[in-house]
């Protein structure tokens, strides 16, 4: 492959970016990702002053940090015009910085000239290192000119960064290599000659520089570049080489870096005399805390059994040395071979009075480590095993008890796959002992989770066993345990606590319930029937019941789940029927949870039953059930709730592909709005007309998530369209075109989603020629599809304020609302309602506030009968 397209494969095309960006942006996690980029971007044009615009900046930097291939295509241009301006010279550093990460060539013109003949020093430096990312085929020439040509930089920092980029750019290896090893003897700045080394062996060439290296360690004064020069001397193939670093790595001062040039020696050098030679370090007084680096070194020579062997002796070493490094080093090197010296390194560290914790967690790590277990024999499972359970026997922080657990459910788990279960059932079942008197709450949890996780009926027998006898929290453990291992024969046992309703076995009989969910058998369905028809059971045994129930699916507790979502005293109980409901996915479910998710006081109770009824719609279900969805998202906004999502999801899987253009022309607003915002997340590029013609609605809530669809779609051929949409917001008969949802901020809300989603597609506005905007036309011809618009709402607080704006901040007081009065709802904005009062006065009134409900849906009033008067008499007086 040439240099040419190796430069290609390293910096591709800004359309190649692009495409590539329109393939992450379809998964889910990264559209959200990508949609705060395109957020940022958008924040940092309308930033108007310097701590702002930095703050923007540092979002963007920290966004782009992971994954720079998702940067918005605007986003370069932006930067190019912080850069160019009139701006705070923080700004324009951190821009640089920023064009670094970009690493798109069309940036590279304008670094060049940064660099060259900028007033800012800073920003000359921040564009030498930002080249790395930037820079064209032939752009090093370039560098290397200002830097080192007739008019060169005194800047040392500045040529050092130079120096670290043309070893990054690498577009003709033998020419920089050669350019570097030339001037690494002229060079006035230590820190420069140490960074032209470094640039040799980051180009992989300082083995052909050999000789040159010799001589510059022999005349070189200052110690960084000695130390550098020791590292490029151990990519060398050469006796005199390895003779320096043998030699050096007797000098306190030079010996890290001979051992770094030591390991780096090539395969055809003599690596038993340099692997000698570093063991002989271990002789030394500090040879202890060298004993990592040591090791380190062998294994790069080749010698990982010496070295894991070092490792191992270290651990148990007085005084201590970095037992956290040898512990990561021995996880690396030894394979199960780690495991015996980790054993006998945690018995010595419990012995100790406060031993190091870090090194605890190192040692937690290496014996849950999948990779050192996959090759160890039975009885080293067993040791490890043993180890980790002694950690959590004793009282030790809490974090460290859960990683000992999460070791010890791995070590468990590597026996099961490989060997016989009986050979540690006996073993397991002493164990349970831990549940009686506990270090600590978490190390209770720790041994329930990796006792539940040994699923063998011989222990599961013990277990049911150990029940039988145990009390309070330690029979509540063993229940849980025995619900993990889903253990059949436990069910008389667990439906006997489950019915349980003496005060005192409360935690007991719900840990019972949740246990017999986790079985479920037919058996467990007539338990839950007869917990769940109790009037006295209570809440929590409830609640357990009803999520249970979920599981167990048994046709004869519909009716006991749709009373307990109707009249449970606690909404945990209702928002867990309605939860299980949507498992049952009943048809005859729905009369009930349409009632609840319109007017259940409980916002949980109610976001469960709109996942519910969405769960238990039949397949294309009629107008008729689709009512109380559109009542619901009137007032309930469901965000990025990935679990109301997946019930809309079900809801247009149900309704089928051919039934959204319908929707698109509903006559009800909040359908027609779900309808763009599930297009929106969709994705489906084919849906830009059906988005287009949403610009038109004549709802301004639905001409917003179209914006805003159109933006995160990615097409630029949805430009005229938003442009179109925009200009009309200027018209003078604007306000006539829309509906009750038409208001200065809504307005306001619609630009700002138009000019972000500009962003988004990289297009200019002021270059876009406005189109044509055709609405759908709404299906507004049968009057029993609009009458449900007209809803009425009921006070049930004994007084109410009514505001001339949605804020308890903002909106003055109008007029007051009292217990009972009945008021017809014009519109919803989140949590208030617009309302008609009955002597027709117009204002906003809150529906909830921190769960506590004061309007409740209720039927329109009937018109009050006037008596009738008595007929005059049309007798006259003679």
């Amino acid at each position: 492959m040439s240099h040419e397209n190796e430069r290609v494969k390293r910096f591709p095309s800004a359309a190649a970016v692009f495409c590539l960006l329109m393939l992450v942006v379809s998964a889910v996690g990264a559209a959200d990702d990508y949609a705060r980029l395109v957020e940022l971007t958008g924040e940092l044009g309308r930033a108007e002053d310097a701590p702002t615009r930095l703050a923007v900046l540092d979002e963007l930097e920290s966004a782009l940090e992971e994954t720079p291939e998702m940067a918005p295509p605007g986003l370069l241009n932006r930067l190019l015009i912080l850069v160019d301006g009139e701006y705070a010279p923080a700004v324009r550093r951190e821009a640089v910085v920023l064009l670094g990460r970009l690493g798109d060539q069309a940036a590279a013109p304008r670094l060049l000239e940064l660099l060259r003949d900028d007033d800012d020093f800073q920003v000359r430096r921040h564009a030498a290192t930002a080249l790395a990312g930037c820079a064209r085929l032939g752009d090093e020439v370039e560098i290397a000119e200002i830097i080192f040509g007739p008019s060169p930089t005194d800047d040392y920092e500045l040529r050092a960064r130079a120096v670290e980029t043309l070893a990054d750019l690498d577009g003709t290896p033998f020419n920089t290599a050669d350019f570097l090893m030339t001037h690494c003897f002229d060079d006035p700045f230590p820190a420069v000659r140490e960074a032209l080394v470094r640039g040799l062996v980051k180009l992989g060439l300082a083995g052909d520089y050999t000789g040159k290296l010799l001589d510059l360690y022999e005349s070189e004064g200052d110690l960084d570049v000695r130390r550098a020069t020791l590292v490029a001397l151990g990519h060398a193939d050469d006796p005199a080489a390895l003779e320096i670093l043998i030699e050096a790595r007797d000098d306190p001062e030079l010996r890290i870096a001979a051992l770094e040039g030591l390991a780096a020696l090539p395969p055809e050098a003599d690596r038993e005399e340099a692997a000698e030679a570093v063991s002989d370090l271990l002789d030394d007084s500090d040879g202890t805390a060298l004993a990592p680096r040591v090791a380190a070194t062998l294994s790069a020579l080749g010698f990982n059994e010496d070295a894991a062997g070092i490792l191992g002796e270290a651990l148990l070493e007085e005084p201590p040395g970095d037992e956290v490094e040898s512990l990561k080093l021995l996880r690396g090197l030894a394979g199960a071979a780690a495991v015996e010296p980790t054993v006998e390194f945690i018995e010595q560290a419990r012995g100790t009075e406060s031993p190091d914790l870090a090194s605890l967690f190192a040692a937690a790590a290496l014996l849950g480590d999948e990779t050192v277990l996959s090759a160890a024999d039975a009885e080293t499972l067993a040791e490890a095993d043993a180890a980790l359970f002694a950690l959590l026997g004793e009282a030790r922080p809490p974090e460290l008890h859960h990683a000992a657990g999460e070791a010890a459910r791995t070590v468990s788990r590597e026996y099961l796959e490989r060997f016989r279960a009986e050979d540690w059932d006996r073993r397991q079942e002493r164990r349970l002992r831990l549940l009686d008197e506990p270090a600590s709450k978490e190390a209770r949890r720790a041994v329930i989770d990796y006792l539940g996780a040994w699923k063998s009926d011989g222990f599961s027998a013990a277990v049911l066993e150990y029940l039988e006898d145990a009390e309070g929290p330690a029979a509540e453990a063993a229940v849980e345990i025995l619900g993990l291992h889903g253990y059949t024969p436990a069910v008389p046992l667990l439906s006997e606590l489950a019915r349980s309703s003496r005060p005192g076995d409360l935690g007991l009989s719900t840990q019972a319930l949740e246990a017999l969910g986790r079985i479920a058998t037919p058996e467990v369905g007539p338990v839950l029937s007869a917990v769940l028809a109790d009037s006295a059971t209570p809440p929590t045994r409830l609640t357990a019941a009803a999520r249970a129930a979920a599981s167990v699916k048994d046709p004869n507790l519909l009716y006991p789940l749709l009373e307990l979502l109707e009249s449970g005293p606690e909404a945990e109980s209702r928002a867990a029927a309605a939860f299980a409901l949507g498992r049952f996915a009943d048809e005859r479910a729905l009369t009930t949870l349409a009632r609840s998710l319109q007017s259940d006081p409980a916002p949980a109770v109610r976001r469960e039953a709109f996942i519910a009824y969405c769960r238990c719609l039949p397949e294309s279900p009629g107008e008729d059930v689709l009512w109380p969805l559109y009542g619901y998202l009137a007032a309930n906004d469901p965000g990025e709730d990935a679990e109301t999502w997946a019930a809309v999801e079900i809801l247009f899987q149900r309704l089928g592909a051919e039934r959204i253009e319908t929707l698109l022309s509903h006559p009800e607003p909040q359908a027609r709005r779900l309808t763009v915002l599930y297009l929106a997340r969709r994705g489906d590029p084919a849906d830009r007309e059906n988005l287009e013609s949403a610009l038109a609605d004549p709802n301004l809530l639905v001409n917003i998530a179209a914006a805003e669809a159109l933006g995160s779609l990615g097409d630029p051929a949805a430009a005229p369209a938003l442009k179109a949409a925009f200009d009309q917001t200027f018209d003078l008969y604007y306000p006539s075109s829309k509906d009750t949802s038409f208001s200065a901020g809504n307005v306001d809300k619609l630009r700002r989603a138009i000019e972000d989603a500009f962003h988004r597609l990289s297009v200019n506005p002021v270059e876009v020629e406005a189109g044509e905007l055709n609405g759908p036309a709404l299906d507004n011809d049968e009057p029993e599809v609009v009458e449900p618009e007209r809803r009425w709402m009921e006070v049930v607080v004994d007084a109410l304020r009514l505001r001339d704006a949605p804020s308890t901040a903002t909106g003055a007081k109008i007029g007051m609302l009292y217990d009972g009065d009945v008021i017809e709802v014009l519109s919803t904005d989140a949590n208030w309602a617009e309302v008609r009062t009955e002597d027709d006065t117009t204002g906003w009134a809150c529906i909830e506030l921190d769960e506590e409900v004061f309007l409740r849906d209720t039927a329109e009033p009937k018109p009050e009968e006037e008596p009738e008067e008595p007929e005059e008499d049309s007798r006259t007086e003679g």
